[in-house]
């Protein structure tokens, strides 16, 4: 069974979905129990139940997937267990239309519908008609008019509902049993008709009952009767529902009211016990007692108190019943904060006056909202009220709010509507801020963006200056289409202050270029310093009084001291004050503090203050090493990231190497960590000196180390940072020795070191050499760098007439051919030799560059430009049909003299194939879960394949890292023997700079399985690589 958590658990968050991050894989797993014996009826139902949640959360399970799955639940029908049973009946209908084979369990349901336990026959009903069809109705027939008539209610009713919906289906079988379906229908049974009902009523509302709850169910079934024969209120029924008013039983009597509450057409007479949502004055006697519900433990009835409040109350008491609700507004439901913004909305057409209160408490219960459905309902009631609001203040609020909230929606393009109408028919201020509004939404959402920028061209002729600037400079920033503009010019609402905070910081560099014009801004400096803007800091006398009060009286709270240390730090440093200074005293004093959290804040600070003396950096140094040996990995990490400052400053405390070196022997199983710390501590230090003497702490730790990993990351790091150094010779010897000494992993790693590169001038890559020959043709000047450059390709065979290669040169939108070609006739001249194409896909060619002449055994360049898609990034694959024309001029071949005519030729070449290979760069990526955090998952799509071709794991990796033409990390191209699964590392660089990273899992059955997990920092990159696969 799942979990059961208590009252307390759930508050405090705890409580929250056990299946949150399941993943459907990891399930598949451990559906494999299904089949162990004997059967743990308890796991299987937590497994089961984990299926049917996924299924509902629109997971996507394969054909394979769903069929293997099912049948191994099969199996679960030997359990006796009645909850394990019934979980079955939902699995199989959940299932039934994504499985294979499903009627493999007819027999089994059809035993479990004739069958004594009643428990099981009704479901057995329902799941056995959700998986038959046309050819096995007729087998399942003379049991379903069994059940139609059996006497257990619930067997009856099961039969009656599904053979209602197998009408649809066999429409000739199912008429057949009508005559037990009216049998059913007529039986004394509890599904009776509303005569009997009647007469039930009549009988209990002049007896009377004893229990309250039959009072309650009898009042329902009253309410509802009266609301179906639409009886008037001087019915008998409705008298009995007046009468339990008057009732002994708080919960009788709330019933009652409940029920004439919601009846129509009430009389104010008869509503005088109603709420105020319809009648509000009716209520305003009971204020008083409303007043002191607003404090009730019971968040739900504190909020109907105060939203009946609302309706009722005075303009003086709004500003105290906002601030009460908003103390606990997230902990109520989404149906009573539904009724809190339809409170509001009425109070603002009520108070106007209260409008900032009212649109501030808004704002911030749409932000913290996490349900769509309330939000949009909220949304929606704001964009009706501006409909008829007069006040311009509020208008803009609205609109402000919309701007915000709008776009994260799940349908944002419905409030443009009531937004532009703002800038056709209110005034200038609303018109200026209705246009800010379509700004955010152009911004946050791709596909409104043509709409937005054609408002915004409509905007650009209004006759006021501001809403005509603002949609000018919005049309601008939309058209460039980069976050790193939209960010700070359309979301960021600080953003006028934050150009503040540069103008001030830039004034005061300039001062040092152009001292007499910068000196004229004194009088708007000074305007800036004395305003009471949030940006302009408090003054440091204030600052200076709080950190001396609290540094003499003491604090509690861990947190207040750690910020304490801060503030102190920082004034510290901005007053230059000296190491005899009461603030750094104090900051000393917290190294002796109970708490860690404490004692490693003002370590830190020491560490980071400037000037300090070696004894006044031994205390902090001596608690920083403490902390390295930690059983707190976060604390030992954070130590020895704070004692790589140190050493970067101070040489003396070169401590720092010898403390991870230390480390590494203790701890061998982090060394990925440590080593990438140091690896960053030596490629980030600019002094040579402190380099070199933690290279030479490494060289001395290798000598020693018994750990193969660890030996070959080290091996690694000295091949990378060893040859930058001024004497890299003496590092050889330590290498060397590990050649000689160390295991062949070891002796592996040393390939890479030998041939690192010195600092010397090195020969121009294959690429550059291209990217030069490129850029010196006019025709491509204006294509940009160069992303990549394939190896050369044979369109013919090496003994025909012609010899052709191909090239392909990858650009950000564009790719260049180069047909290197060569004649091998010495009596003929070819002269206009081009290639022509004919794409397959979408591609398009703008440019045929031909090569002038092809003399005998002299071999000459021709080339196309080709343009990528537009409309569809993901179309990167295409084949090329290859037709080389030319002009042919027969020569004399002893001299090479050609005659003056010529005629036009052609030879057809190979198909020429462009793959998602070309448009990616190979990047290694040594600490691969690194790059995986840091890309992030803002862009990560998954899916799942089968290779149904592929019978080895060694083959299917090959072909993937082939097709792909991305980089393996942590060589994970290698799979181990005797393995049935593996995970694949990749990465490397789309075209336009994108960095890519594949995860693919493999598992090996019949075929090959294969999870594909692709994140990037552009979402088309992933668009890219899973339609490839797929």
């Amino acid at each position: 069974m799942i979990k059961k958590f208590d009252k307390k658990d759930e508050e405090s968050g705890s409580g929250s979905n056990p299946f949150q991050h399941l993943e459907k894989s990891a399930v598949l797993q451990e559906a494999r129990i299904f089949n162990e014996t004997p059967i743990n009826p308890r796991r299987c139902l937590h497994i089961l139940t984990k299926i049917i949640y996924l299924l509902n959360q629109g997971e996507h399970f394969g054909t394979t997937e769903a069929t293997e799955a099912f049948f191994a639940m099969t199996r679960l029908f030997q359990s006796n267990d009645q909850t394990l049973r019934r979980m079955c009946y939902l699995t199989i209908k959940e299932m039934a239309n994504i499985s294979e084979d499903v009627i493999i369990v007819t027999s089994s349901l059809t035993k479990d519908m004739t069958g004594k336990e009643d428990v099981y026959r009704g479901p057995a009903i329902r799941a056995l008609c959700r998986i038959t069809d046309t050819t096995m109705l007729q087998a399942i027939e003379r049991y379903m008019k069994q059940a139609i008539v059996d006497k257990v209610p619930s067997v009856s009713s099961s039969a009656l509902v599904s053979s209602l919906h197998m009408v649809k289906m066999s429409y000739d079988v199912v008429k057949r049993w009508v005559n037990e379906a009216q049998e059913a229908a007529s039986s004394d049974n509890i599904m009776s008709d509303r005569l009997a009902v009647s007469k039930m009523l009549n009988k209990f509302t002049k007896s009377g009952l004893k229990s309250p709850f039959a009072y309650c169910m009898l009042i329902r079934i009253a309410s509802k009767l009266l609301e179906e024969t639409e009886g008037g209120h001087d019915s008998p029924l409705f008298d009995f529902i007046e009468c339990c008013l008057r009732n002994k039983n708080e919960m009788v009597v709330y019933e009652a009211a409940s029920a004439i509450v919601h009846m129509p057409n009430c009389t104010a007479r008869e509503l005088a016990p109603a709420v105020a949502m319809k009648h509000p004055s009716a209520v305003t006697a009971c204020n008083l007692d409303l007043e002191n519900l607003i404090t009730d433990s019971n968040r739900s009835i504190a909020t109907l108190a105060i939203t009946t409040l609302l309706k009722t109350g005075s303009e003086s008491s709004v500003d105290r019943l906002m601030k009460q609700i908003s103390s606990f507004v997230s902990e109520i439901s989404d149906e009573f904060k539904v009724v809190v913004v339809q409170a509001i909305s009425a109070l603002c057409q009520k108070y106007p006056r209260k409008h900032s209160v009212m649109m501030n408490f808004l704002s911030n219960m749409l932000r913290d909202d996490e349900n769509p459905e309330s939000k949009e309902t909220g949304l929606a009631h704001l964009c009706e009220f501006i409909e008829d609001c007069e006040h311009t203040v509020l208008a803009t609020k609205i609109l402000h709010l919309l701007g915000k909230e709008g776009p994260r929606t799940p349908a944002p393009s419905k409030y443009i509507r009531f937004i532009f109408n703002r800038v056709v028919l209110e005034s200038e201020a609303v018109r200026a801020a209705a246009v800010s509004a379509l700004a955010k939404f152009g911004a946050q959402n791709d596909d409104l963006l043509p709409s937005v920028l054609v408002l915004m061209q409509r905007c650009m002729m209004d006759s006021d200056d501001e809403v005509r600037d603002r949609a000018t400079f919005y049309m601008n920033v939309l058209q460039q289409k980069q976050k790193a503009l939209t960010l700070p010019y359309i979301f960021n609402a600080s953003s006028q202050r934050s150009w503040l905070r540069r103008a001030k910081t830039s004034t005061r560099h300039m001062v040092k270029m152009s001292y007499d014009v910068v000196k004229r801004w004194v009088n708007e400096a000074q305007e800036a310093a004395s305003s009471d803007n949030i940006m302009v800091q408090s003054d440091r006398l204030a600052v200076s009084k709080m950190l001396n009060k609290f540094t003499k009286s003491g604090l509690k709270s861990p947190f207040a001291y750690c910020m304490l240390i801060r503030i102190a730090s920082k004034l510290l440093e901005e007053t230059e004050g000296g190491h005899d200074s009461p603030l750094f005293d104090f900051i000393e004093c917290c190294l002796r503090n109970k708490n860690e959290m404490v004692v490693y804040e003002a370590a830190s600070a020491i560490v980071h203050m400037p000037n300090c003396t070696a004894r006044e950096l031994a205390p902090a140094v001596s608690v920083l090493q403490l902390f390295c040996s930690s059983p707190k990995a976060a604390l030992r990490y954070a130590a020895v990231r704070t004692l790589n400052k140190v050493a970067m400053k101070h040489p003396s405390a070169v401590v720092v190497v010898q403390a991870i070196s230390a480390l590494c022997q203790k701890y061998p199983r982090k060394h990925s960590v440590m080593m990438n710390f140091l690896s960053n501590m030596l490629r980030d230090d600019e002094n040579p000196e402190s380099k070199e003497t933690g290279l030479a702490h490494l060289c001395e730790f290798i000598e020693d180390c018994e750990h193969t990993v660890l030996a070959t990351k080290i091996l690694h790091l000295l091949g990378k940072e060893g040859p930058r150094t001024p004497a890299p010779s003496k590092y050889i010897r330590f290498i060397f020795n590990r050649v000689v000494l160390e295991s062949e992993a070891v002796r592996a790693e040393m390939a890479p070191v030998a041939t690192s590169k010195l600092p010397e001038k090195l020969a121009p890559s294959r690429q550059d050499i291209y990217q030069e020959q490129l850029a010196a043709i006019p025709e491509f000047q204006g294509l940009g760098p160069l992303f990549k450059s394939s190896e050369a390709l044979q369109l013919t065979e090496a003994e025909t007439e012609y010899v052709v290669r191909c090239v392909k040169h990858t650009f950000a939108r564009h790719m260049v051919f180069q047909f290197d070609c060569t004649n091998t006739l010495n009596d003929q001249l070819l002269q206009k030799v081009v290639v022509q194409m004919e794409p397959s896909e979408s591609y398009e060619v703008l440019h045929y560059l031909p090569a002038a002449s092809l003399p005998y055994s002299q071999p000459g360049s021709c080339y196309s430009l080709v343009r990528l898609p537009d409309d569809d990034p993901t179309a990167v694959s295409c084949t090329f049909s290859c037709t080389m024309k030319y002009l042919v001029r027969d020569c004399d071949p002893n001299t090479g003299e050609p005659d003056d005519d010529g005629y036009d030729d052609e030879y057809v070449l190979e198909d020429l194939e462009v793959t998602v290979a070309d448009h990616i760069q190979k990047v290694l990526k040594p600490n691969f879960g690194a790059a995986w955090e840091e890309v992030g998952d803002d862009f990560e799509k998954e899916e799942t394949f089968a290779l149904a071709s592929v019978r080895t794991l060694d083959e299917a990796v090959g072909n993937i890292v082939s097709f792909l033409g991305m980089q393996p990390c942590e060589r994970s191209d290698k799979v181990p023997e005797n393995k049935n699964s593996h995970v694949l590392f990749l990465a490397g660089v789309f075209r336009g700079g994108h960095d890519l990273l594949v995860r693919a899992r493999l598992a090996l059955s019949d075929g090959v399985t294969m999870q594909v997990t692709v994140r990037a920092t552009d979402e088309t990159p992933v668009d890219v690589i899973l339609a490839s696969v797929g």
